[in-house]
């Protein structure tokens, strides 16, 4: 059982399943899994930033007074962070994690929302951390046409090592929210 999974939706009309129960229907290439003992996932942090302006107004006999104004939300970034281990696939001399590696690039450069997702075609799934799950695909059995209503994309990711021995690659992939909170 993976610790976490990091994958996406695809098509413009849904995929055809309808939640994390779902994720054993994703194909291989749409999923990155976290699995202990090979790709960890090791850390998971949340940055909720609201959007209240700070207004200076200038009053005549020189106080200084500042005004608030309250524009909701400004963002949600979920920052995953792990390692992806380096063993050699069985018989052969292609390593796992350069598939692992080359997943996450397709994800990267997939167009991150369509018309079935539009605030995003990522999603994420822990059993370990629940709170920060979130299936992309609102699309209820029967109801094909209706869009999803939240979803993550990748804004960016980072990938490296030390050492002379590359052994793993730590990484982290920061997913932006999109739709209703």
């Amino acid at each position: 059982m993976a610790n976490a999974i990091l994958y996406y939706r695809d098509g413009e009309t849904g995929d055809g399943y309808t939640d994390v129960g779902d994720l054993a229907s994703i194909d291989d290439s749409q999923k990155l899994e976290f699995i202990a003992d090979d790709n960890l996932m090791e850390q998971l942090e949340v940055h909720y930033t609201n959007n209240v302006i700070d207004l200076p107004v200038p009053i005549a006999d020189g106080t200084r007074k500042i005004n608030k104004q309250e524009n909701g939300l400004r963002s949600i970034k979920l920052i995953v962070r792990g390692r992806f281990r380096k063993p050699h696939g069985a018989g052969t001399n292609t390593t796992i994690v350069d598939t692992d590696i080359a997943k996450l690039i397709a994800m990267s450069k997939k167009l991150q929302v369509n018309t079935a997702y539009p605030y995003g075609i990522i999603g994420f799934y822990s059993p370990n951390a629940p709170e920060f799950s979130l299936d992309p695909n609102a699309t209820s059995v029967g109801a094909t046409d209706t869009p999803a209503t939240k979803g993550y994309t990748i804004e960016s990711w980072n990938l490296g090592y030390v050492g002379s021995k590359v052994k793993s690659y730590d990484f982290s992939v920061n997913l932006s929210f999109g739709g209703i909170w």
